[in-house]
């Protein structure tokens, strides 16, 4: 034994090489082989940031067979956090290879999420970035990235909605209607106290014509749908619709 361990090298940097030997010459000592493989498993794992990768995802492999689960995580998070240390300021692939390994090595999807962003913030081209983030449930907007909350509200608004389902609802503006369904046919404009109104009419004026009211405050720039009505059952003139008008 004395002449196995005479070739221990500091710190147990060699323990398997040790625990291997032992194995072969004393089989009975088990002990002695789990407490050298031991002992540059933590060897390993107190200078994680100098390892590749490989190595790292073995080292956690082996915490893990050994049923050492938090010692396997943390193998992992430190390695990926010394990576982070060392990101240049301005180097988005490196970033975005962090958020992968970040989601896929530890499920950390909310810290992913930030590497991502600030990914994208330096290469709005990056492709990589966009699939991830989107994997991650953002959707960008008008070059904003909402985050999965504000996805959800986004689309449960009743006006997004209205659009994805090509229909028109009160509280929609010019833009919005004309999304829908485009410019209309004529367009009817009166001024009634102080609110401006316009009627937009689709198709002749038939049974069949849409009318759509759209009202705004002389203060305010924005026109925005109060009514909605067949011509059919539009007869008379479209009676107004103040309180509805802010």
């Amino acid at each position: 034994l004395k002449g196995i361990l005479k070739n221990l090298a500091k710190g147990g940097s060699n323990g398997f090489e040790i625990a291997t030997s032992i194995a072969k010459e004393l089989p009975e000592r088990t002990d002695l082989v789990q407490k050298y493989q031991e002992m540059q498993l933590d060897f390993d794992f107190n200078r994680v940031e100098e390892l590749p990768r490989q190595y790292v995802l073995d080292l956690s492999q082996e915490f893990q067979k050994r049923g050492n689960k938090d010692k396997a995580k943390q193998t992992l998070v430190n390695w990926i956090e010394s990576r982070r240390k060392k990101l240049d300021p301005n180097d988005a692939d490196g970033r975005v290879r962090l958020a992968r390994d970040l989601m896929e090595l530890t499920d950390d999807k909310q810290a992913a999420a930030k590497v991502l962003l600030r990914a994208w913030e330096l290469n709005p081209k990056s492709t990589e970035a966009s699939v991830l983030l989107a994997r991650l449930g953002f959707m960008l907007q008008k070059d904003q990235w909402l985050n999965p909350e504000e996805v959800k509200e986004f689309r449960d608004d009743p006006i997004r909605r209205a659009i994805r389902n090509g229909t028109v609802v009160a509280g929609m503006n010019r833009d919005q209607v004309q999304k829908v369904l485009g410019a209309p046919t004529q367009i009817g404009r009166s001024i009634s106290g102080s609110k401006i109104n316009e009627l937009w009419i689709y198709g002749e004026a038939s049974s069949q014509s849409l009318v759509i009211q759209l009202a705004r405050k002389r203060r305010s720039d924005e026109l925005t749908v109060v009514r909605i009505r067949n011509a059919q059952m539009s007869a008379a003139p479209l009676p107004e619709a103040a309180d509805a008008v802010e």
